[in-house]
C-alpha cells in the first residue's frame, strides 16, 4: 500500500456514501461523498479533481445521531481513474488538519463499528 495511502486508525467502510461539503481556496461549497471514514480523515469520490497538498474545509453528519462534524483537512492523494475503466468519479484521500477532540472520538468509535450502548454517553452508558 502506498505510505500516503496508510492509516493505523480503523476505518469503516460505508455501504451508502456520505454527503460531504468541501470548501476549496475558492470559496464555493460542493457535495462530494465519502466511501469509507476513521478518525484521521476521509476517502471520497469526486466527479473533478481536488489537488493533492490542497487544504479545505468541510462539513458532514454521521449517521449515528449526533451532530455535524466540521474540520479542515488537506488532500492527502488523488486518485484518477484509468481511461477505460470509464468511471465518472476519481478517489481522494483527506487528512483531517483540525477537528475537535470530541469529533475524533466520536469519529473513532465510529469507525470501529462500536454499537450505541458502548459509547460514552450513549443509551446504555449511565
Amino acid at each position: 500500500m502506498d505510505p500516503v495511502r496508510q492509516t493505523s486508525e480503523p476505518r469503516r467502510d460505508l455501504p451508502v456514501p456520505l454527503p460531504v461539503e468541501v470548501v476549496g481556496r475558492e470559496g464555493a461549497a460542493r457535495i462530494e461523498y465519502a466511501v469509507n471514514v476513521s478518525a484521521s480523515g476521509l476517502c471520497l469520490h469526486a466527479p473533478r479533481p481536488w489537488a493533492a497538498g490542497q487544504s479545505l474545509r468541510v462539513a458532514f453528519t454521521l449517521p449515528d445521531g449526533g451532530g455535524r462534524i466540521e474540520a479542515h483537512a488537506r488532500v492527502a492523494w488523488s486518485e484518477a481513474p484509468a481511461r477505460s475503466a470509464r468511471a465518472r468519479f476519481r478517489e481522494l484521500g483527506l487528512r483531517f488538519e483540525t477537528l475537535r477532540e470530541e469529533d475524533r472520538r466520536r469519529l473513532a468509535r465510529f469507525a470501529a463499528g462500536l454499537p450505541a450502548e458502548l459509547r460514552p454517553g450513549g443509551d446504555g452508558a449511565r
